[in-house]
């Protein structure tokens, strides 16, 4: 004798924004009549933080920085009693499919879904299932997606300038080096190409090797225990190499940067523990770069979100269980 449990969103869509409505069922499917005590479910957001420190504990292990968050937690029971158990609390049910819709309201200024090397945000659904005999549970994970919407100051080009010397004993009268770096706009989307034009003026008499143009994620772990502490974790998700430059050159050019598509948004505000950015790195590989130790470089930030209008696709799945 089997009791299947399934958690269904309605639309079998498992992607939410915060303030709208969660609308699904638990589906119990039975192969013969059945007394159950029973249904609860549970709708909860949590975040957390952790990683290991430098120092020791009084037992002789490392100690953790850490820190969690609870966003909300919901418990709807569905029928049943689950402190005691009395006769008229026991629910009777045939064989067949029985289903039992439920929803919820998610809270304003949730922090999007994210798991990362040092910190997660999750969301889940758990629907517990009492037998009698034991406990049916499922867990059910959904994601909130709250893409930071580009304004219109996304929409502004943005320049980054530097200009540097560089100078050896053998060589006089050294002269500058001058790079701009811009952008048509500082807003993106998943997906969108970003076209980074560099113009470099190479007055000195060192070559310039390379250039690299770089993507990179910033992600900041912020900590409370033992004291409050920040991990900055750093990731260049994708790289590009430009043209030589030889001494007294100039050289203007665009490169390409496409972003990946499954990345999590710009989140500055949203969590108290995590926050992402991202950013344009432009760096110069000079000639005898060992001996110079100088690597003149640009930054342009940028915000990865969402324009008004999108239209987004979401595709669910379902969580099921099963118990003799």
């Amino acid at each position: 004798m089997a009791v299947r449990c399934a958690i269904i969103f309605n639309g079998n869509n498992d992607n939410f924004k915060s303030g709208e409505m969660i609308t699904g069922i638990i589906e119990i499917v039975l192969n013969e009549k059945r007394s159950l005590r029973h249904l609860m479910v549970t709708i909860e957001g949590n975040g957390e933080v952790k990683w290991p420190s430098l120092t020791f504990s009084d037992n002789g292990v490392h100690s953790q920085f850490t820190n969690s968050e609870q966003y909300f937690k919901e418990s709807i029971h569905i029928f049943g009693c689950s402190d005691q158990l009395y006769e008229e609390e026991i629910v009777y049910l045939d064989s067949g499919i029985h289903v039992y819709p439920f929803s919820y309201e998610l809270p304003l200024n949730l922090p999007s879904s994210f798991h990362g090397s040092f910190g997660s945000i999750n969301y889940v659904v758990t629907a517990v299932v009492d037998t009698l005999d034991c406990n049916i549970t499922v867990v059910r994970p959904f994601q909130i997606s709250n893409e930071s919407l580009l304004h219109d100051v996304s929409k502004f080009p943005f320049v980054a300038e530097v200009s540097s010397e560089f100078c050896f004993c053998f060589f006089w009268n050294a002269k500058p080096l001058f790079m701009a770096a811009s952008i048509s706009h500082s807003g993106y989307e998943t997906g969108d190409d970003i076209s980074v034009t560099i113009e470099l003026v190479n007055r000195s008499r060192v070559s310039i090797m390379n250039i690299s143009v770089e993507l990179v994620q910033v992600i900041i772990y912020k900590s409370k225990a033992p004291k409050e502490h920040r991990k900055v974790d750093e990731k260049i998700l994708v790289k590009s190499n430009g043209p030589y430059v030889g001494r007294e050159k100039s050289r203007i050019f665009t490169s390409k940067l496409a972003i990946p598509n499954f990345i999590p948004p710009t989140q500055r505000h949203a969590c108290q523990m995590i926050e992402i950015h991202y950013r344009i790195n432009v760096r110069l590989a000079a000639q005898f770069h060992q001996i110079i130790r100088l690597h003149p470089s640009l930054t342009l930030p940028i915000t990865i979100g969402i324009r008004p209008n999108s239209k987004e696709t979401n595709v669910g799945t379902t969580a099921a269980a099963i118990a003799p």
